[in-house]
This record gives C-alpha cells, sequence and structure tokens, in this order.
C-alpha cells in the first residue's frame, strides 16, 4: 500500500539494533512517508521521546537487553496515552501474540513479513482517529446539545439512539444510511430486531442496556444490512434521555474485515505450526533414514572387503574357502537388493515403474518364494506351513513383482518370528478377489505404529541399539506394487508380541483367457536363475564395449567359459574398428563410457550397412537402470537392456535368447 508522499508519519521505535530501524525505516520511507523518525531502547529513553513530543505511532520488538515490549505497552497505558502499538519481532510464538494483543497491543509481525507493515500501520491509523472521534463524540454529549448533534451527524462511523422500552430507532446519522442502505425514513419505521439476522433475534431483549445512563457499554454483535449481508459490529453505547425518552446512543463500527483478517492470522499460525512440525518430522525421518541407510550399505561391504582381503592374503584356511566365497555372494546380493529398492521406490513415485502383466496362477509365484526363503527358516527353527486352495482362479499381474511382494512379505515375517516360532502363508479365493495371507508369531506391531506400517523409511525401531535391520522400504514396495496390480494389502495385530497377519486381496482376471505373446516382442531377461549353469555359447563371436576394466575382464572370462569367441575394446572408437574386422554375431555395450557413448555408439552401427555389421543384435549392459533409460536404449538401437549388476548365468541367458530372437525375426 502506497501513500502520499507528503504523508508526514511521527515513529517511535522501540529496538536495540541500529540495523533493524535503519531496514524498518529506509521500508516506511519506500512506502512513501515523510518520517519523524527516533528509536528508544530503555523505559527512561521512551519516556524523554514522549516528553519532548506527539507521536502518531509506536513499533516496538518484543524483547530488548533492558526494556521489552509489554513494559513499553504498560509505560504507555500508565500516562493515559492512546497510540497504535505494533510489535515487530523476529521469532513470537502464538501464545505470547495472543497475550500481547490482549495486554493492548493492536498488531503484530514477523521481522520477515514486513510487507505488512504498511498496510497494518494506515489500518491502526484510522481506527486510532475512530477511537479519539468517539472520546470526542462522548464527551461532547455532556457539554451541548448542539455539538452533539453536529458531531452525531458529521461522525464517519455509524451512529444511531434508540428507544429502551420499544428498540424502535429514535434517530439515525448519514454513516449509518450510507453503510445499512435504508433511507432515514425506513430507519426510523424500523427497531434494533430488523437490523439483526434471525438467529440473533432471540438474544436482542438480554442486549437491550438496563444499566444506569452513566455506564458506557461495549460489544460485539451481528448485524444485517438492506441487501441481506451479514456483518460484525463492534458497538460502544451510552444511555441518555432523548426527547424525554429513556434511550441509548450507539456507535458501530463495521469489524467484518478486521475478524476475517484477524482469523486468516489465526489459521496462517496454526498453518505455520503445523508446516513446522511436519517438517520438523521430515528431517527427523531423514536424518534416520541415511543413518540407517549408512548403515545397511556398509554392513555387508564390511564383510565384502574383509573376506576378499584375507582370501588375497591367503590368511584363511583351505576348509574356510567355500564359507568366504558363500559370505562375499550373500553380502553382495545384500547390497544389490539395497539398491534395487532404493529404484524400486523411485520408479514408482515417478511413475516409471512398468509392470509385465497375464493371466498368472498364484500358487507357483507364492511357492518360489517360500522355497527361496525355507533356508531362514530352517536356521532359526521356525516352522513354514503353506494353505494352498487348489481351485483358486488365476490373476492379471506380473509374476516377477508378486513374487517380489511375496519374498518381502515372508522375509519380513521370518525377520521378525523369534526361534521356534511359527508363520503360515494362505491362498484363498474371496468373492472376485484372490486372497494371500502371511502370519507369524512373531514380536507383532504396536497399536500406535500400526497406521505407519506401509509408510516408507518408517521403523518401529529406528535406533541405533534395534535388533532388526532394514531400510524401512520392504512394506512400502508392497503396498505400492500391489496397489499397481489393482489390489490392497492390510496389516493386522493384536499388539506386541501377539504376532502379525498381512492380507494382500488381488482381482481375477476376467474371463481367464491367456493373453498371446508377439513371436516379435523384445527378449526378456528372467530375474530369477532357473540353472546355475552358464548357457553354451560355443563358436559364438560377441563383441564386449565397456571401459572398466575389471567388468570388461569379468565379461570375457564369462563369455569365454560358455564356448564364446570374445573380441573385448575399451571405446566406441575402438568398437567400431574391431566390429568389421570381428564380425561379431552379439555386440555387448556398456552406456556411460567415455568421449561417445553407448547411445552414440549404436547409433553409428544402425548407420551402418547389413554387411557391415548394422544388423547386428546388442545388448546394452548398464548401471542406467530407469524406465527412460531402457526407452532410450531402445531407440538408439539395441534390442535388449540389461541393469547391472547382472549374474552371469543371467547374462550367457540374456546373450543366447537375443541369438534366438534375432534368428526369428529375419527368417
Amino acid at each position: 500500500m502506497n501513500v502520499p508522499a507528503s504523508r508526514p508519519l511521527r515513529v517511535l521505535v522501540v529496538e536495540d539494533s541500529e540495523d533493524d530501524a535503519l531496514l524498518l525505516r529506509r521500508h516506511l520511507q519506500r512506502a512513501g512517508y515523510h518520517l519523524t523518525f527516533e528509536r528508544v531502547e530503555t523505559s527512561a529513553e521512551m519516556s524523554r521521546a514522549l516528553d519532548r513530543q506527539a507521536w502518531d505511532i509506536v513499533i516496538s520488538d518484543y524483547s530488548l537487553p533492558q526494556f521489552n515490549a509489554p513494559a513499553a505497552l504498560e509505560l504507555l497505558q500508565g500516562r493515559d496515552i492512546d497510540l497504535p502499538f505494533i510489535i515487530i519481532s523476529g521469532v513470537i510464538g502464538e501464545e505470547t501474540a495472543v497475550a500481547s494483543m490482549r495486554a493492548g497491543a493492536h498488531d503484530f509481525l514477523t521481522k520477515n513479513s514486513l510487507v505488512r507493515l504498511v498496510p497494518a500501520i494506515e489500518r491502526e491509523l484510522k481506527e486510532a482517529a475512530d477511537r479519539r472521534k468517539r472520546r470526542q463524540v462522548e464527551r461532547a454529549l455532556h457539554e451541548s446539545e448542539a455539538l452533539y448533534r453536529l458531531l452525531f451527524d458529521s461522525n464517519p462511523q455509524p451512529m444511531w439512539v434508540y428507544d429502551v422500552e420499544t428498540t424502535a430507532f429514535l434517530a439515525v446519522n448519514d454513516a449509518a444510511v450510507d453503510h445499512y442502505r435504508y433511507s432515514r425514513d425506513e430507519f426510523l419505521s424500523m427497531t434494533i430486531k430488523d437490523i439483526r439476522p434471525p438467529e440473533a433475534i432471540p438474544s436482542l431483549p438480554k442486549a437491550v442496556s438496563k444499566a444506569p445512563q452513566d455506564i458506557i457499554r461495549a460489544g460485539i454483535w451481528r448485524h444485517r444490512k438492506k441487501d441481506g449481508t451479514v456483518i460484525d459490529v463492534e458497538v460502544n453505547s451510552h444511555g441518555l434521555i432523548f426527547a424525554g425518552r429513556r434511550a441509548e446512543l450507539v456507535l458501530a463500527q463495521d469489524i467484518t474485515e478486521r475478524r476475517r483478517m484477524e482469523e486468516e492470522r489465526a489459521q496462517s499460525l496454526i498453518r505455520e505450526r503445523e508446516a513446522r512440525r511436519a517438517a520438523e518430522e521430515a528431517n527427523r525421518l531423514k536424518d534416520e533414514f541415511l543413518a540407517t541407510l549408512s548403515h545397511e550399505l556398509r554392513t555387508p561391504l564390511t564383510s565384502i572387503i574383509g573376506w576378499t582381503l584375507m582370501l588375497r592374503y591367503g590368511s584363511i584356511k583351505e576348509s574356510e574357502f567355500s564359507y568366504a566365497i558363500e559370505v562375499i555372494e550373500r553380502s553382495a546380493r545384500a547390497e544389490a537388493r539395497l539398491v534395487e529398492d532404493l529404484l524400486d521406490i523411485s520408479r514408482i513415485t515417478t511413475d516409471n515403474l512398468r509392470l509385465n502383466t497375464r493371466p498368472v496362477e498364484l500358487a507357483p509365484i507364492v511357492g518360489a518364494a517360500v522355497d527361496s526363503l525355507r533356508p531362514a527358516t530352517e536356521s532359526k527353527d521356525i516352522q513354514l506351513r503353506t494353505v494352498f486352495d487348489p481351485n483358486v482362479g488365476k490373476v492379471i499381474g506380473d509374476p516377477g513383482r508378486l513374487q517380489q511382494v511375496m519374498w518381502n512379505l515372508l522375509s519380513n515375517a521370518i525377520k521378525f518370528t523369534p526361534s521356534g516360532g511359527r508363520v503360515e502363508v494362505g491362498i484363498d479365493a474371496v468373492d472376485s478377489y484372490a486372497r494371500i495371507t502371511v502370519s507369524d508369531t512373531g514380536q507383532g506391531i504396536n497399536a500406535t505404529f500400526l497406521p505407519h506400517v506401509f509408510d516408507r523409511f518408517r521403523q518401529e525401531d529406528g535406533s541405533s541399539t534395534r535388533q532388526h535391520g532394514g531400510l524401512g522400504l520392504g512394506l512400502a514396495l508392497v503396498r505400492q506394487l500391489v496397489e499397481l496390480h489393482g489390489g490392497t494389502v492390510r496389516a493386522e495385530s493384536l499388539g506386541e508380541g501377539q504376532g502379525a497377519t498381512f492380507t494382500v486381496h488381488l482381482p481375477f482376471t476376467a474371463d481367464g483367457r491367456e493373453q498371446r505373446e508377439s513371436s516379435l516382442a523384445r527378449p526378456e531377461v528372467e530375474s530369477k536363475d532357473r540353472d546355475d549353469r552358464l548357457a553354451r555359447l560355443d563358436g559364438l563371436r560377441v563383441l564386449i564395449v565397456e571401459d572398466d576394466e575389471d567388468s570388461r575382464e569379468l565379461l570375457t572370462t564369462v563369455l569365454k567359459r560358455s564356448g564364446a569367441e570374445v573380441t573385448a575394446a575399451s571405446s566406441a572408437i575402438e568398437a567400431l574398428g574391431a566390429l568389421e574386422q570381428a564380425r561379431p554375431h552379439v555386440l555387448v555395450s556398456d552406456i556411460g563410457i567415455p568421449e561417445v557413448d553407448g547411445y552414440e555408439l549404436m547409433r553409428r552401427v544402425r548407420a551402418l550397412p547389413p554387411e557391415r555389421g548394422g544388423r547386428v543384435p546388442a545388448i546394452a549392459l548398464t548401471g542406467y537402470a530407469r524406465k527412460e533409460d531402457q526407452e532410450r536404449a531402445f531407440t538408439a538401437g539395441y534390442q535388449v537392456h540389461v541393469a547391472k549388476p547382472i549374474e552371469p548365468v543371467e547374462f550367457t541367458s540374456a546373450v543366447s535368447s537375443l541369438l534366438i530372437w534375432n534368428r526369428v525375426r529375419y527368417e
């Protein structure tokens, strides 16, 4: 809000910071005020300033080293000085702000919301002027009837006189006529009841003054204007004798807008408090998650690095060799699973997770998850029981993702079930849904945590002394994957020590018809090994493009063990040169290679004529695993996209599948 440049304003500032006072002064000058400005820090300085001259407004910091806003307000009140008093503070709590307003402050602002200062000043100056006029009216009524009539008629606020006995209007001023939109004649034919909304009429008899004439009353009422608009009105009234009748003089100020602003301010404080609480909770969860992530990543790395160094330096017995390899493999798989869970969460939240759905039977999928985790139950002496209804129909689903759901639910049940406990898995039909239940006799779920059990990164015990590891992602993935399949999942527990039951509902297929797969569909790489043996690639020529020496050596070794002839290149330029010489049957390339990346390499290869290798089947083997990375690889000309890390059996199967697909495509 701008004010005329010539508008003078005398501001007394209670502030111990010269910088903040200077900032305040500049803000007011930019708003167009011609300032008389003085800064004080103590009660004595403020008293001297009040003695020297009159002021239009006082702006005070809440807390100073030797002084504070409540004391400054008390000083003004002790001198019977009625000045607008605005508190500006860096941090002020809701309770402090409310207490200050009740003590007599007219407004409060934070130092980072000075944009509200000029409107607040203008509003408070106007209200102060109105208060002075009201006081003048009240004094004048006791001095002169003529002066009373002048002030009554010229007052900018609505005023009227009504008969205490009949509540009929006896006189109204021009401001009342303008504001309420009734003509003067209409007003004088009405009673107080006619300007009250229907719901406020029953309380009218109590509101009519029976007090002595020299008592001034104040209150807030709801009035209704001629057009039906209901407004909030602050009323000041005083008894008097008017034309020989016992009457009451009323001055009414419309405070609808002020109350709306107060309500908005109150709601803003509530929202700010809730936002601050939510931000603090989010920060706490973030810190807790990062600490947990660090622990969960470092733990398997410790085993991998430790046993690897012991193997290198020959520090283990020959009998411990197999155990060391087993620990390294198990730790590496745990590390890969953590990374994959994080990537899955990212894919789901960005709507980039693709399901390869088809009609599937649940029993084989659930059974595979049960079989893969049976060694874990045996090591903890946990009884694992399955109850499968053989008549359950098919559902539409992605077998790999459904197996992931079951693996997460089962591994969670096993983790939280003590030795000697029991885990039960069931499949049956309920109405038009297949129902999967996983129940255990483990530690159960606290009732306060149960509503949050499927939240990301939430764990009932996130402390450093917790008994069970994990990132708090497994159950979050379960819920999101199940919902992507059109199903639901819920958790139930009677409390700590009472076990838990997780129930998944998945819709049945509409008619059970099998979807036909096109013979030209892209070859898919199985996510689970069906055989521990490498696929035979005897006589197959493979060109490997990988800039990382260790990865290049591993891929070369795996392919040679499968019977393939391997040419290895460390860059795209080297690969293009080797392409025409080696005449490979399959090209396998990393994407993130220096100078010319894997996408550009494939575009250049596809630009070649067939006799020079332009149609060579190609696999993108890369750490870039997002959906858009996959689509980009296909667009560049790769037929298969395989995300690292990949197992040797899976890798050789991918190469073999690609050859079969390519043969079918061009025959």
